[in-house]
Parts: C-alpha cells; sequence; structure tokens
C-alpha cells in the first residue's frame, strides 16, 4: 500500500470479506444447509494481480447445492455494494 487510497480500499475489501464470512456462517446453521462451512478470502499475489476464493466443505453429493449458494450469496452482496 502506497497511498490513503490504497489503504482505504484494502478495508473496504476486509469488512467485504468479513460480511460476507458471517453470512456464510449464518447460513451454515440453518437447518438442512447447502454446506457445513464456508468462507472467501481475498488476496493480492503481486501487484496488479488480485485474487478472490470462495470454498466450502458440504455433504458427498450435495457440491452442486453448495457452488450454488456461494455464487447466490457472493452475488446478491456485490449487488447491495454496487447500489448503495
Amino acid at each position: 500500500m502506497r497511498t490513503p487510497a490504497d489503504y482505504r480500499q484494502y478495508l473496504v475489501g476486509e469488512l467485504f470479506s468479513i460480511a460476507l464470512n458471517n453470512r456464510f456462517f449464518k447460513i451454515s446453521r440453518r437447518p438442512n444447509p447447502p454446506f457445513y462451512e464456508a468462507g472467501t478470502q481475498s488476496e493480492e499475489p503481486a501487484r496488479p494481480v488480485q485474487s478472490s476464493l470462495l470454498n466450502a466443505s458440504c455433504q458427498e453429493g450435495t457440491t452442486l447445492r453448495a457452488l450454488r449458494a456461494l455464487l447466490e450469496v457472493r452475488a446478491s452482496f456485490c449487488v447491495r455494494c454496487v447500489h448503495t
């Protein structure tokens, strides 16, 4: 990070990840959840490359259900962030 704007962008990304991980946690505690646990993280392995990772642990045979749930939650968060 070189500037205050870089630091601000970093903080926004961290807050986004925390909120998204909290949402995944709440979903995992529902009856018959699509996954046992799920999470996201972002990294910047080398400038200007950024990577995002979504992961989940699910019951055998429910991989597509878990993947759909991850992507739906992630997409709904992105839409809310863009429109607020």
